[in-house]
């Protein structure tokens, strides 16, 4: 029996990627942008950067450059 049963629809749009050099895990909404979903760094200092901070945007084309 599973608790927390998960789609696999729902977690294909999910991605481990490096943004200022932070690993964190961004959703794609099909769109130009990605939403960060969650920090996965363990330096504390990473979750006191604003920029990489949950729910902020990135655009898609700024990670298609580095």
């Amino acid at each position: 029996e599973q608790i927390h049963p998960h789609r696999h629809e729902e977690l294909t749009n999910y991605f481990e990627i490096m943004y200022n050099g932070i690993p964190v895990m961004v959703e794609h909404n099909g769109g130009t942008m990605l939403r960060i979903d969650r920090i996965l760094s363990t330096d504390p200092a990473h979750f006191l950067q604003e920029s990489v901070q949950p729910g902020q945007s990135i655009p898609l084309f700024e990670m298609l450059n580095n």
